[in-house]
């Protein structure tokens, strides 16, 4: 049975209830005394939409990086022993998502475990300690859109073609705009000086938007098929630590995310 995609996105709000970005996961144990959260954030916006191709943003490259977790790790009872957070595991599992075409399919498998080190953070009893990792790569935003199969502009024959046309044309531009600003320094009278003006104006002004033309088809993507909208992954990360007894102890957190091309312009 085909599921709509306002059934999934049901789904996964009865699961944020248990697995959301706020709530937390709590060690189990006796007393329950150690809590962590953490906050999925894509260029320093706490979000679970996750913008994994770099796009075009009225001629400019988009603002496009990793994607962080920001975590707050807390020793909740005065009686617990302290401890001292050591590493950390995240993996990445692929969730049923929405194709664009028929239906819903898993989108590609991640690369993972990943595995980060030497945080060394201690956090006494009934205190507690906030901090940011990296929990997505831009690597791993590439090797998601690889792996689903979208190419580059310049990766295709037909539209690097294009591009070639337009990058021999800025360059035709720019060489004229130069030769427009000499004649304008050497100007003997005010209506050449005006009539320089005027041109280098308007060449500016058709030198920007072939820049922007540019940019957008260098940013823009040839779709495979089927065309997947958005890829949904659960990321979790596994915290180790060792408590002041000398015992070695791990937390783990989850957050469903979403894998697309988002504008962040």
């Amino acid at each position: 049975m085909r599921l709509s995609k306002v059934t999934v996105i049901m789904m996964v709000l009865g699961l944020m209830l248990i697995y959301g970005c706020g709530s937390s996961d709590l060690l189990d144990e006796t007393g329950q005394r150690y809590t962590a959260t953490i906050a999925i954030q894509d260029l320093d916006k706490e979000t679970l939409t996750v913008d994994a191709f770099r796009s075009s943003c009225d001629g400019e490259p988009e603002p496009y990086g990793p994607v962080s977790a920001a975590v707050t790790f807390t020793v909740n009872d005065t009686e617990a022993a302290g401890i001292t957070l050591t590493n950390y595991v995240i993996e990445y599992t692929p969730l049923p998502s929405e194709d664009g075409v028929s239906g819903i399919v898993m989108p590609p498998t991640l690369d993972s475990p990943l595995y980060g080190g030497n945080l060394g953070i201690d956090i006494l009893p009934g205190e507690s300690a906030s901090f940011d990792i990296t929990c997505m790569s831009t690597d791993t935003k590439e090797e998601y859109r690889v792996k689903l199969g979208w190419i580059l502009c310049s990766d295709d024959v037909t539209c690097n073609a294009d591009l070639t046309t337009l990058d021999a044309a800025i360059t035709s531009m720019e060489n004229a705009i130069i030769a427009t600003l000499a004649n304008l320094a050497s100007a003997a009278t005010q209506a050449e000086v005006e009539l320089y003006t005027d041109l280098y104006n308007s060449q500016t002004e058709a030198l920007n938007l072939l820049e922007a033309q540019y940019y957008t088809l260098y940013y823009s993507y040839v779709p495979p098929y089927p065309d997947l909208d958005e890829g949904r992954y659960r990321i979790r990360i596994t915290f180790h630590f060792e408590d002041a007894t000398g015992n070695d102890r791990t937390i783990s957190r989850e957050a469903t995310v979403w894998l697309g091309n988002y504008d962040n312009c």
